[in-house]
C-alpha cells in the first residue's frame, strides 16, 4: 500500500507541476522529517514564488507483530494468546509554506488518514511469532511549522502536527529553468 501511495503521490505531483503550455521556471522539491510519535514524514512540493504547497504523506512504526489478519481471516486454530497492543497511524498530508524575504518559512498542514488500534497474538506458525488483529478509524489533524532557508535549494524545518506531534526535518528544492 505504501509503494502505491508514493507512486500515486509522485504521479499528482508530476501533472500538477508542469502544466502544458507554460513557460516559467518549475520548482519542485522533496520534504523528508521524522515526528516524536515516531512517524517517517515525506512529501513532494511545489514552489511558485514565496508560496510552497505540499502534498505527502506519514508513517508512524509500530511494534505489531506479523501479519495483519481480519476477522473473517482468522481461523479457529490461530493462537489467542494476548501478548500486546497498541496504535499506530499513516496520512495523507497537505500543506501550505509561505517564505519571507529573510529566509524564514511559516505554514500551516492539514492530515486526513487511520488511526489503527492493534492487539499481538502469539501464534508461531506467523513471521515474528504471532499476528496483529486492528480496529480502524479515521482521524485527522492539524499542524503548523517553521523553517529557515539555508540556501535556494535547501531548507530546515521544525514544527507540530497533532498526529505526529513534534517534528522535525529537511526539503531539498530542484529548480529548472
Amino acid at each position: 500500500m505504501i509503494k502505491k501511495f508514493l507512486l500515486l503521490s509522485l504521479l499528482i505531483s508530476l501533472v500538477s507541476i508542469f502544466r502544458p503550455g507554460e513557460v516559467k521556471a518549475q520548482d519542485f522539491g522533496v520534504s523528508l522529517g521524522f515526528g516524536t510519535s515516531t512517524a517517517l514524514y515525506g512529501d513532494l512540493f511545489y514552489l511558485d514564488g514565496n508560496n510552497s504547497y505540499h502534498f505527502g504523506g506519514t508513517f508512524q512504526f509500530s511494534d505489531a507483530l506479523g501479519d495483519r489478519v481480519s476477522e473473517d481471516e482468522r481461523k479457529p486454530n490461530y493462537g489467542r494468546t494476548i501478548v500486546g497492543n497498541g496504535n499506530y497511524f499513516w496520512s495523507i498530508d497537505f500543506g501550505y509554506n509561505y517564505h519571507f524575504q529573510n529566509k524564514i518559512i511559516v505554514g500551516g498542514e492539514l492530515s486526513v488518514g487511520s488511526k489503527n488500534e492493534y492487539t499481538n497474538y502469539e501464534d508461531n506458525r506467523f513471521s515474528e511469532g504471532g499476528y496483529h488483529m486492528v480496529d480502524p478509524e479515521i482521524t485527522g489533524g492539524v499542524g503548523v511549522n517553521a523553517g529557515y532557508e539555508f540556501s535556494n535549494t535547501t531548507f530546515g524545518f521544525i514544527g507540530y502536527n497533532t498526529l505526529r506531534e513534534i517534528t522535525f526535518g529537511i526539503r531539498f528544492a530542484f529548480q529548472y529553468q
